[in-house]
């Protein structure tokens, strides 16, 4: 009886993210049709998608998940694709006190989550 209930629970939660995935593409799909009567679309940033895909790769081997993993290798053999697209990265003088401030703070945000998660790994252990 309790396994119909987890997969019951697992069957809810699954119809739950499918909706909000296709609530998502509809939402996209809108907003760019919307920018394209406007005339504002964008070329995409490869660099960006390198990156993302960089994330995804680490995370579908730690995560022992080869879907993940496949996702992210298709991402950075498109960004490598289109390397001649990359935007132009800015010096750290170049940048305005925004563009500085959110660097620095995403430079202290990860920072903070490897030292979490080396004492957590070490605590764990002892």
């Amino acid at each position: 009886m309790l396994e119909n209930l987890q997969n019951i629970q697992w069957l809810d939660l699954s119809g739950v993210i499918a909706v909000l995935v296709v609530l998502l593409a509809v939402v996209a799909i809108v907003n760019y049709i919307k920018a394209r009567k406007r005339g504002e679309i964008h070329k995409p940033d490869y660099r960006a998608i390198s990156y993302i895909g960089i994330i995804f790769i680490f995370s579908g081997v730690a995560a022992e998940n080869y879907t993940t993993m496949t996702v992210g290798l298709i991402f950075l053999a498109v960004s490598y694709a289109h390397k001649d697209s990359w935007k132009k990265k800015k010096k750290f003088s170049e940048m305005s006190k925004v563009e500085r401030g959110a660097l620095i703070a995403g430079f202290g945000i990860l920072v903070f989550l490897l030292i979490a998660t080396v004492a957590m790994l070490l605590l764990g252990k002892g």
